[in-house]
């Protein structure tokens, strides 16, 4: 038996919110019964009504998806800024053990089916003094097809339904995610990047691909070229490399990666 516990759900707004709800009483807690870096319980979610992207954008949720936020008591700091790589890691790897092709991480939170978004991730934290919290959100698109998310996605995004043209069992395809994610979880916490890099190399999407990406205080493009320690995307440009730590892509290869650009 899993060592956390689920909260599943039919139908709500966001997961995300009700797992920031939990990882608030958390850290206001006295008590504390789990290591540094534990998944202590996850919801999950049928469908959800407002599901959450990444710099306020919405995740849509129609039945057929997997949609959960995990709940992790104290992270070590530097493991933090690693968590959305080690989610994307967590799903690229479950995806490939199904015998899926052409799957990779695209930094920072995205994970491709060929060259369309199939999966994200959203990492959020929650500090109070000297205790914290963080979560982790992922949303899989499973047995919908692209075009119920929308016409403007159709471009965009894929679903394992119309990747390998059969449905799959959500609860089984959870489950291997939720155990492969507390693995990488667990290694990152315990060796930081290190236990990313190499596995983080082969599935890297953007390596050697011509970038536009907004970092929230300017907007760098350059050649992708790997990462740095701390997980943050290395780009060769004219002035030399510069890391992102966090941000935006904009492009790839001169090509849009989602309908406004």
């Amino acid at each position: 038996m899993a060592p956390w516990k689920i909260h599943h759900y039919d139908t709500v707004a966001s997961t995300q919110e009700l797992a920031l709800g939990e990882a608030r009483r958390l850290v206001e807690s006295t008590s504390n019964h789990s290591r540094p870096g534990d998944l202590v319980s996850v919801h999950v979610a049928n469908r959800q009504t407002r599901g959450q992207g990444q710099h306020g954008r919405t995740w849509l949720s129609p039945r057929g998806g997997i949609y959960f936020s995990a709940v992790l008591d104290s992270p070590p700091p530097a493991c933090e800024p690693l968590l959305p790589l080690a989610a994307g890691l967590a799903l690229a790897r479950t995806l490939h053990r199904m015998g899926l092709e052409k799957i990779a991480v695209r930094w920072p939170n995205d994970v491709l089916a060929g060259k369309k978004k199939i999966a994200g991730v959203l990492c959020q934290s929650v500090i109070l003094s000297q205790r914290h919290a963080a979560v982790v959100g992922v949303g899989l698109n499973v047995n919908s097809r692209p075009a119920s998310l929308g016409p403007q996605l159709k471009d965009f995004a894929a679903s394992l339904l119309s990747v390998t043209g059969h449905r799959h069992d959500l609860k089984l395809l959870r489950e291997r995610l939720l155990n492969e994610l507390a693995e990488w979880i667990r290694r990152v916490a315990e060796e930081g990047y290190d236990a990313l890099a190499g596995e983080l190399m082969a599935y890297d999407a953007l390596g050697g691909s011509q970038v536009i990406v907004d970092t929230g205080g300017q907007t760098v493009a350059g050649r992708a070229n790997g990462f740095g320690p701390g997980g943050a995307l290395r780009l060769e440009t004219p002035a030399g490399p510069v890391y992102a730590p966090s941000g935006t892509i904009r492009s790839v290869n001169g090509g849009k990666i989602r309908p406004e650009g």
